[in-house]
């Protein structure tokens, strides 16, 4: 039996021919037909026509009819039509003997001759098949196969750390193995590391892919060296695919963490997830689930994600365009409870543009407008870009013309206005405004109204401004002239009266009534009338109107102008009594004022008389925080306290009482009391009883209706170096240390080590000589060194001043708790703790002697026990315990 495998086209060689019990194979039949067609052609005539010819007497009809027949046999079963003459002949035999019939025959006939033509013809595309046959037989494949076997390596599937043995051989064309090869080997996939196939460089039959990281490529195999015979020289092996059955035990932020970056770019490092195993090594090719829960950013990059050969499983994060914090959770997609979360902070991006953030508005002509345009620089997603720079107004609508300042620095990329105006009545007002930079932008248009109220004449005492005529002086507004007149009780308001339609409102400033400050009631005979003329008033855009008091009348016409007088100013003054709000000795009568003659009288409330209102001056306008307890609190303890004072617009304090204040916070959650506090009689109020809830930096926000409010910054502690065993009403945890509430002073950690007095003791500057100067926190105290100003118990006091002769200042120099105003504390504040409780309450030792501030001598010092009353002196280069002592 033998097989060809060639391309011949057009000839019996194109396919391979099977014989054995005669038979063609189907998919040779093609071909076959081809190459029975060209012996066919090179008969030079039929057999059938043969017969008639030269000689044809030798050979009977039945001897050619015979031959042809066999060759017509050959000739179809070649075609695959039919079995070959001879079961298990062989071709080359089957033609021997088809060419001895032909040379037994009798004669030479035409006959014969073509017989023994198509003979020939199928003779030689035997010869030709043998010949090809023996150049194909010896050519040779390469293939990639396993070491165990001969079968050649198809898809495989690998997990990491895990080998693949392979071996490259050759193979005959019938693929028979037949030898072993060196080759070189190679990877299609260039990602994993040379190092993972041994050898990767010198050529060997062998090799073995081990694979440190995961992901899929084949392994390929090129014979180097020159030989012919070999047709096939490079194989691949199937896909090899590398797999993770690690199990993962700890899931971790690797870095990338709390970064920052312009708000919708991509952060400068990829947030990276580190995993790892049981035994803390790096799990390998487990998928990572990263995910945006809040800040509207987008991740790039492959996700889900396989960890890498460090068990790093890594993504990009670009932040959303609000500026603000960007969160992204990350979390193991076998195991969900394996999870982290990274922060970052998206940042405002350059400036692109400016809007009007608060457009002007309450427009009155030759006055400023009620509310003051805003303009803000933003960046390309329209956050506020926090740059300076100067914006700049013009009027881009309109035949008048701004007045005021037209220019403002932006803070924060927010530029305020304080006084822009307009200088006539006229409608489709347009502002313009511009930035360094070329960036511009048009308010909305708006319209500027008539004041009735306005200054009949603007100079530095008066000027039309706050909706009305105003006295530069006092800041108080005057409204115009009633249209009527009205009495007292029409015209003052008094919220108490029953039915009275004139309630209290934010425009009140926590005014319950019109009546002036010193006084509380209105003589016994109160208001009788719904009727509000002030209260009621909106004039200029304002309706903080009040009836004002003889004072505010009195301070008016005495601010102005010398030789002028207050008819200079107010629009509709004369000669005429004016109500004002005080009440006569009498509880039926008031005062009122005449403008012109500048004089004073009383007459029955019942009378009618003109009416001026009046707004600012004494009216509440904002909160101020007089005093205020520690910046630095402690989480979850309630000991701050913050004294809140009402003021006006000229920041005097203002009567105001029953105000209700609420307290609020932009970190964690307010612990304790948040509202209930009001205002006394003379305007203040202590909020107290609150704690913070979370550390960091919080801003706390006290406010009341209609008022500007009060902050307050703090630094929220979770733990001080030194908090009290207990808090209760004589020491707390607070202002960076354990407090003595009785006191106010707060007490350090104590330092045990053995300090002398000299190292723990501050002398001031250049005392002793090259010694550290004040810090900010000692000139705002007015303290220039530690030393006790004062007398010992012994009446020995000061003593040591400038006797410092050490440049180490062990409390001077101390932070803690968030604060770094700390000092020796004198004899007599360490004997005030003593008294107060400090040995029970101090989270330490309090049973030794911790030095003073307090001298004995030139060379001695005064030392307090914390525990006991003992109070003893030593020579001040020896060594007793610290403990120190703020503010």
């Amino acid at each position: 039996m033998w097989r060809v495998s060639e391309s011949f086209p057009g000839s019996l060689l194109a396919c391979t021919l099977a014989f054995g019990l005669g038979a063609v194979t189907a998919a040779c039949s093609s071909a076959v037909t081809g190459s029975a067609t060209a012996v066919n052609q090179r008969s030079a005539a039929p057999a059938t026509s043969s017969a008639s010819t030269g000689n044809d007497s030798d050979l009977t009809t039945a001897q050619v009819a015979s031959i042809q027949a066999q060759i017509d046999a050959l000739k179809t079963a070649l075609a695959g039509s039919a079995a070959l003459p001879a079961s298990g002949a062989d071709l080359v035999t089957t033609i021997a003997n088809l060419q001895a019939q032909i040379t037994a025959l009798i004669g030479n006939s035409a006959a014969k001759t073509d017989l023994a033509t198509q003979v020939a013809a199928l003779a030689a595309l035997v010869t030709e098949a043998n010949a090809t046959k023996a150049i194909t037989d010896a050519r040779k494949y390469l293939r990639i196969i396993d070491t165990g076997d001969n079968n050649s390596v198809g898809a495989v599937s690998v997990q990491v750390a895990n080998a693949v043995n392979l071996r490259a051989a050759l193979f005959d064309a019938n693929g028979i193995y037949l030898s072993d090869q060196a080759v070189v080997w190679s990877l299609t996939d260039v990602t994993f590391p040379k190092a993972n196939l041994n050898p990767s460089t010198s050529a060997a039959a062998t090799a073995v892919f081990t694979p440190t990281q995961l992901g899929t490529t084949f392994v390929r195999a090129d014979y180097q060296a020159t030989d012919a015979s070999i047709v096939g020289r490079s194989a691949l092996t199937g896909l090899v695919t590398v797999t993770s059955n690690q199990v993962a035990t700890t899931f971790t932020v690797q870095d990338g963490n709390n970064q920052s970056g312009t708000a919708g770019q991509t952060l400068s490092q990829p947030l990276r997830i580190k995993v790892l195993g049981a035994f803390s090594e790096p799990v390998v090719g487990i998928s990572v689930q990263f995910s945006v829960s809040a800040g509207g950013g987008s991740l790039t990059g492959n996700n889900p994600t396989l960890t890498d050969v460090n068990g790093v499983a890594a993504i990009n994060l670009t932040t959303g365009t609000t500026v603000g914090a960007n969160l992204v959770h990350a979390k193991l997609v076998s195991n969900n409870a394996l999870s982290a979360d990274f922060t970052a902070t998206g940042t405002p991006g350059p400036p692109a543009s400016i809007a009007f953030t608060t457009q002007p508005a309450g427009a009155y002509d030759s006055q400023s407008f009620l509310t003051q345009p805003i303009v803000t620089v933003k960046d390309q997603f329209g956050n506020t870009s926090p740059v300076s720079g100067t914006v700049t107004l013009t009027l881009q609508s309109g035949t008048g013309s701004l007045t005021g300042t037209l220019t403002a620095n932006a803070i924060g990329g927010v530029a305020t206005f304080a006084n822009v105006g307009y200088s006539k009545a006229e409608n489709g007002i347009v502002v313009h405004a511009a930035y360094p930079g070329s960036l511009t932008v048009n308010s909305g248009a708006f319209n500027v109204a008539t004041v009735p109220g306005k200054c009949q004449t603007n100079d530095s005492a008066f000027t039309s401004l706050g909706g009305g005529c105003k006295d530069l002086t006092t800041n108080l507004v005057w409204s115009g002239l009633s249209s009527g007149n009205y009495t007292w009780y029409d015209a003052v308001w008094d919220s108490t009266f029953a039915g009275n339609a004139g309630t209290q409102d934010s425009g009140d400033y926590g005014r319950t009534n019109d009546y002036p400050v010193a006084a509380t009631a209105c003589g016994g005979n109160c208001d009788n009338s719904s009727v509000n003329y002030c209260h009621d008033l909106v004039q200029g855009g304002q309706s903080d109107w009040r009836l004002p008091s003889l004072a505010d009348l009195q301070t008016m016409q005495a601010d102005a102008v010398a030789g002028a007088g207050a008819t200079a100013y107010l629009a509709g003054a004369g000669n005429f009594n004016v109500q004002a709000s005080d009440t006569y000795t009498t509880t039926t009568s008031n005062y009122f004022y005449n403008i012109s003659t500048n004089t004073t009288g009383n007459g029955a409330k019942s009378t009618q008389r003109a009416v001026y209102c009046v707004r600012g001056g004494r009216s509440a306008a904002n909160l101020l925080i007089v005093t205020a307890g520690d910046a630095s609190p402690l989480v979850n303890v309630a000991y701050m306290s913050v004294t809140l004072q009402v003021r006006d617009g000229l920041n005097n304090n203002v009567n105001a009482a029953n105000l209700p204040i609420t307290l609020s916070t932009n970190l964690g959650t307010i612990g304790g009391t948040t509202s209930g506090w009001v205002t006394d009689n003379t305007g203040q109020v202590v909020v107290n009883g609150f704690s913070l809830s979370t550390a960091g930096l919080a801003t706390l926000t006290l406010a009341s209706s209609g008022l500007t409010s009060a902050n307050f910054a703090a630094t929220v502690a979770s733990s001080f170096p030194h908090e009290c065993v207990t808090n209760d009403t004589s020491f707390a945890t607070w202002d960076g240390g354990c407090k003595d509430l009785l006191t106010g002073k707060v007490w350090s950690l104590a330092n045990f080590g053995g300090i002398s007095w000299y190292d723990a003791v501050w002398g001031g500057l250049n005392s002793p000589s090259g010694n550290v100067g004040p810090k900010p926190s000692d000139i705002a105290a007015g303290r220039t060194n530690d030393y006790d100003p004062g007398t010992g118990s012994n009446g020995v006091g000061g003593y040591g001043s400038g006797t410092d002769v050490s440049t180490v200042n062990y409390c001077h120099d101390l932070s803690e708790g968030g604060h770094t105003d700390w000092r020796l504390p004198m004899e007599g504040e360490l004997l005030a703790a003593n008294g107060d409780g400090a040995g029970s309450h101090f989270n330490f030792n309090g049973d030794v002697p911790f030095w003073s501030s307090s001298s004995y001598s030139g060379t001695e010092a005064w030392a307090v026990y914390l525990s006991n009353p003992t109070i003893g002196h030593g020579v001040k280069a020896g060594a007793n315990s610290v403990v120190c002592v703020r503010p």
